[in-house]
């Protein structure tokens, strides 16, 4: 009887840590969308037909911003080009005069960020590049 109780505890141990590797190991799934809710907050204005394909969109104000913006992308490993926006894998980016830090845009989901520095930029295109309109 000792002998049965002991298998199944260590039985029961061991479907624990099966399931605790593979939470682990999921978690860290860089493909997983779980996290695609949390990269920008919904906005419905954000429509347009560039954005519907997929591609995703950086307004900045600064000139000074146009360059750590490029080497964002480069790092990203995006680009812009006709091409890339017909597939929806563009990442374009727009100076707007008067804009206040840096505008992240995909297809309704936007992102206001102070600078081309602030890490959740990153997030936002690597979740949003390539994620066409349902429907």
């Amino acid at each position: 009887m000792r002998r049965a109780a002991i298998a199944l505890l260590a039985a029961a141990a061991g479907v624990v840590a099966v399931v605790g590797v593979l939470a682990f190991f999921g978690s860290r799934d860089e493909g997983s969308t779980a996290r695609r809710p949390t990269a920008g907050a919904p906005d419905r204005r954000a429509t347009s037909a560039v954005l519907r394909a997929g591609n995703v969109e950086l307004v900045y104000g600064a000139s000074a911003d146009l360059r750590p913006l490029v080497a964002l992308v480069q790092r990203i490993g995006a680009g812009d080009g006709p091409a890339l926006r017909a597939a929806g894998q563009a990442v374009i980016l727009r100076q707007e005069s008067g804009a206040a830090g840096v505008l992240a845009r995909a297809y309704r989901h936007s992102l206001r960020a102070r600078s081309p520095a602030d890490p959740r930029l990153q997030d936002f295109v690597e979740t949003w590049l390539g994620a066409p309109a349902s429907g």
